[in-house]
């Protein structure tokens, strides 16, 4: 079956898209066709989340019970393959360091880090999954985890070095991957040529990094060479080779071939969001849906990647791993919880808030009413602080509060964070910007005197993380807000499937395990005088003076 179009095709609602619609609604309240079709509206919203509650346990794998396991299945060192298998392999260990990135694990980063360094071999090289032989593909794999760490975990540094000058060195002057008896492992004998694009992205990001022209060289020639070689047109099945060709084409640019290759792959996806593994298999592989899925993002076709998620959601597992595959004739692959599946989803639902938003920039609103609820308690927050206090906007978009801000308080000192350069480009001329998020938030240990988060908790896959990294920002005395949306209207409300709206004792509890004096409080949104009830939560916090170093500290 064909699937064409996008079955997410419409743009992300700010909250403002909450309140009733002004053609509707005047002065003195709605009109009779306004009150219409707002209850008949909302009544579709109620019936339709009551339907999935009951048909469906849920509709979306859980970052956070995701991630949970993954932290209890490598917390010995290594990530394995699966629950039962002992034997780390660096090159899952080295996808999930990476993964673990736009997440801010960094404790966790650091256990697998240490791991990769002791099994990193003489020559620089990472051995396969049986630790008895080089391999490319794992070289390439934990080189990119190394490099993405490099800044905050110091010691990845000489060992990212040590893998990139291997992968160099394995590149002959005709760009072909020799010699054999030292680079490769015996799976890399049989493999086809494509399988080692995977080695170019990182080797060549290396190159820039820390200038070495000897690896941009090297990984040129491999370049030209391969691409003369790799036809993925003919495709054959979804094999881990093939998803680890395309992956690596969409990172070296070269799109056409990328969407070509995938016409199969699209053409089998069935009405539930599933790919099986050939035109006549009849089982999937999670990992490799996933790893599809988040292909499917970079190239903006959301809507089959959102298929493709909540095929996923569906088939996750009650301990939050992702089950490693399903259908007749999986007999061969793991079927109970895998690591590899995970890794992969949670690389994947990153990409979804990413390119959501990223579809949606040119609409999000650029103003506030200065007399909205929200800006109000955002206001008596930042009295409260001092006229020459340092300031971070975690969340800001375009700066629509901060220009506010910079205008009531000339003293202070501003600093907006958002992942969108381009949004970030908006932002006034006294103001900051940085570049980052809420589970990785630019700062040192208690670098602010006050934190503020509107609206950009309900986006983080991570709540409760992300909470801790706001606390962990504010110096000891400092103050924390965070104004976002009531569990109690989510239901009658349109939102994206991976949003999370909470309920006030839900933040509240974690802003006590570093805060005192927390408070939560309804905010209403719009001009007052309010006509419903308000659908917005305030939650604020004072940082304990002393507090833990576990509680506030990223350790360096």
């Amino acid at each position: 079956m064909v699937l064409r179009g996008n079955s997410n095709s419409r743009s992300m609602l700010s909250a403002d898209d909450f309140a009733p619609t002004q053609e509707l609604v005047s002065d003195s309240g709605p009109g009779p066709r306004g009150l219409t079709m707002l209850c008949s509206d909302a009544a579709q919203r109620r019936a339709a989340y009551v339907w999935r509650r009951l048909t469906a346990r849920k509709l979306q794998p859980t970052a956070p019970v995701a991630m949970a396991w993954l932290a209890h299945h490598g917390r010995k060192g290594g990530l394995s393959p699966a629950t039962g298998d002992d034997r780390p392999c660096p090159g899952l260990t080295g996808a999930g360091l990476e993964t673990m990135a736009p997440y801010g694990q960094i404790e966790l980063a650091r256990t697998w880090a240490r791991w990769l360094l002791s099994a990193q071999l003489a020559d620089g090289a990472f051995p396969d999954a049986g630790l008895r032989h080089a391999s490319l593909v794992n070289t390439a794999r934990v080189l990119r985890g190394l490099e993405v760490w490099a800044d905050e975990l110091p010691e990845c540094h000489a060992a990212a070095r040590r893998a990139a000058d291997f992968l160099a060195a394995s590149i002959d002057a005709k760009g072909r991957f020799a010699p054999w008896d030292r680079a490769g492992s015996s799976f890399e004998w049989w493999a086809p040529s494509s399988l080692f694009l995977v080695c170019l992205p990182p080797l060549s990001t290396a190159a820039r990094r820390w200038g070495v022209a000897a690896w941009s060289e090297a990984a040129s020639r491999a370049k030209r060479r391969l691409f003369r070689q790799t036809d993925l047109t003919m495709w054959t099945g979804l094999s881990p080779a093939f998803i680890s060709a395309v992956e690596a084409l969409v990172e070296l640019g070269d799109v056409d071939l990328v969407r070509q290759a995938l016409r199969v792959p699209a053409a089998l996806q069935r009405r539930d969001g599933s790919v099986p593994a050939g035109p006549a298999a009849k089982w999937v592989s999670s990992a490799c849906l996933a790893s599809l899925a988040a292909v499917w993002f970079r190239l903006g076709d959301r809507g089959r990647a959102d298929l493709a998620m909540n095929c996923l959601g569906r088939r996750q597992l009650s301990s939050g791993a992702l089950v490693g595959s399903w259908g007749r004739g999986a007999c061969d692959h793991p079927r109970g919880e895998a690591a590899w599946a995970t890794v992969k989803f949670l690389d994947a639902a990153q990409l979804q808030v990413q390119t959501a938003f990223e579809s949606c920039e040119s609409a999000l609103p650029s103003t506030i009413d200065p007399n909205d609820g929200r800006m109000r308690v955002a206001l008596d927050w930042l009295a409260s602080l001092g006229s020459d206090a340092k300031v971070a906007d975690v969340g800001c978009g375009s700066g629509r509060f901060l220009r506010q801000f910079a205008a009531e308080f000339p003293r202070a000192r501003f600093i907006g964070i958002d992942p969108s350069q381009r949004l970030l480009a908006q932002l006034p001329a006294n103001v900051e910007p940085r570049s980052g998020g809420l589970l990785r938030i630019p700062a040192a240990d208690g670098e602010f005197d006050g934190v503020l988060a509107v609206e950009s908790l309900e986006h983080a896959l991570l709540p409760e993380h992300a909470v801790r990294e706001l606390c962990r920002s504010v110096r000891p005395g400092g103050s924390v807000l965070i104004i976002d949306k009531h569990h109690a209207r989510q239901p009658l409300s349109r939102h994206e499937p991976w949003e999370r709206w909470f309920e006030p004792d839900e933040v509240a509890a974690w802003l006590r395990r570093t805060c005192d004096e927390v408070r939560a409080a309804p905010v209403t949104h719009g001009s007052p005088p309010a006509t419903s009830r308000p659908l917005f939560l305030a939650w604020s916090g004072r940082v304990k003076r002393k507090a833990t170093a576990g509680n506030l500290t990223r350790a360096a």
